[in-house]
C-alpha cells in the first residue's frame, strides 16, 4: 500500500487511515507520498507525473489516496496509467468526480479529459467532511446545481434524437438531486445529515458516468462554461484557485437563460432545413473562437485552439 496526500488532507485525516490500515494488516511499502499544501494543489499533468515516477518502481502496490477533487484526479491518473489498484479516501463533500473513471486533467493549458479506471473502494467518513474547509462543501453543492440545467440538456438531447435518456442512469442523479439541494443552510452550517446527502449526491453522479460510460448524466454546458473559463485563466492565480464546480454553478444562470429558448420554439412551425442551411460552417466557427479567444500567453492563460473534446 502506498498512501497519497497532501499536507492538508492528511491533517485531516492521514493518521486515522494509516492506523486503521495498519491495525488490518496492509503492509507499506513506504511512507506517505505528501504533496506541499501550499501553493494549492492543481489539477495538472506533471503534478500526476511526479506522482507516477514515485510509484512506478513500486509494484504489485495498491494506491491509497486520502483527498477530495484534485488530488483525487492526479493519484487516479498516476494510477491508471500504470495499471496499479487504487482506492479513495473522501475529504471533502466537494465533487462528483470520486466514483467516476476518467480524470480531469491540465494538460498545455488545455482542461481535458483522461481515460482511467474509476476507484476500486471509496470511504467517505461524513465526519471529515463535515469539518472540510466551507469552500469546498460550497463547491459540492456547486457542482451538484449545475446538473439541474445538465438535466435540461440531455432532455433537449433527448427529443433532437441525439442521445437518449437512459432511465435507469437518469435517476442515479436525478433521483438524489433535490433533496441533496433543500437545505443549503443547514449544509453551511456543517449539518452531518445533509452533508451526508451532498457526498451521497455526488457520489452518485460518479456511478452514474460509471454506468453511462459517458459524463452526459452529470455535467452539460455548464462544464463547458467552466472549461474555457480555467483555459483562459480565470481563477488560476487566486490561492487557493477557483474551483470547477464553482465555474459551473457560476455558468448554471447564462446556461439557464439558453435553456429556456428551446422551449418555447414551436416545433411543429420550425424550418429545419432553413435553419441547417444557414448554420455556420466549422471554418467559420473556428475563426469566431480564436477571434473571442486571448491571443497571447499569459501566464497559464492559452488561447483556445482547436481544444480537445472534454
Amino acid at each position: 500500500m502506498l498512501v497519497v496526500a497532501d499536507e492538508n488532507t492528511f491533517a485531516a485525516a492521514g493518521e486515522p487511515v494509516v492506523a486503521s490500515l495498519l491495525a488490518a494488516g496492509v503492509a507499506f511499502v513506504e511512507p506517505p507520498f505528501i504533496f506541499p499544501g501550499v501553493p494549492t494543489l492543481y489539477s495538472s499533468y506533471d503534478k500526476r507525473g511526479s506522482a507516477a515516477r514515485h510509484l512506478r518502481p513500486l509494484t504489485d502496490t495498491v494506491v491509497c489516496s486520502i483527498a477530495a477533487g484534485t488530488l483525487n484526479d492526479i493519484a487516479k491518473l498516476a494510477s491508471g496509467e500504470l495499471d496499479r489498484p487504487y482506492m479513495n479516501v473522501c475529504t471533502a463533500a466537494s465533487v462528483d468526480g470520486y466514483a467516476s473513471f476518467g480524470a480531469s486533467i491540465s494538460v498545455d493549458g488545455f482542461k481535458i479529459t483522461r481515460d482511467c479506471a474509476a476507484p476500486a473502494a471509496i470511504v467517505a467518513d461524513i465526519g471529515v467532511m463535515a469539518g472540510a474547509p466551507a469552500r469546498l462543501t460550497a463547491t459540492g453543492y456547486g457542482d451538484l446545481i449545475e446538473k439541474v440545467p445538465a438535466g435540461a440538456d440531455w432532455i433537449l438531447a433527448d427529443e433532437l434524437g441525439i442521445e437518449p435518456i437512459d432511465p435507469y442512469v437518469w435517476g442515479l442523479v436525478q433521483g438524489t438531486l433535490r433533496d441533496a439541494l433543500a437545505c443549503p443552510d443547514r449544509i453551511a452550517a456543517r449539518d452531518r445529515t445533509e452533508i451526508a446527502k451532498l457526498a451521497e449526491a455526488n457520489i452518485m453522479s460518479g456511478l452514474a458516468m460509471q454506468a453511462m460510460e459517458s459524463s452526459r448524466p452529470a455535467s452539460g454546458a455548464g462544464h463547458q462554461f467552466s472549461h474555457v473559463w480555467e483555459m483562459e485563466g480565470h481563477g488560476l492565480d487566486w490561492e487557493p484557485p477557483c474551483p470547477t464546480a464553482s465555474k459551473w454553478a457560476s455558468a448554471r444562470s447564462p446556461r439557464a437563460r439558453s435553456g429556456r429558448r428551446p422551449s418555447r420554439l414551436d416545433l411543429q412551425q420550425l424550418d429545419v432545413d432553413r435553419v441547417v442551411a444557414s448554420a455556420p460552417s466549422t471554418e467559420e466557427l473556428q475563426r469566431r473562437c480564436r477571434q473571442a479567444a486571448p491571443t497571447e500567453d499569459r501566464g497559464k492563460r492559452r488561447c483556445l485552439r482547436s481544444s480537445p473534446s472534454t
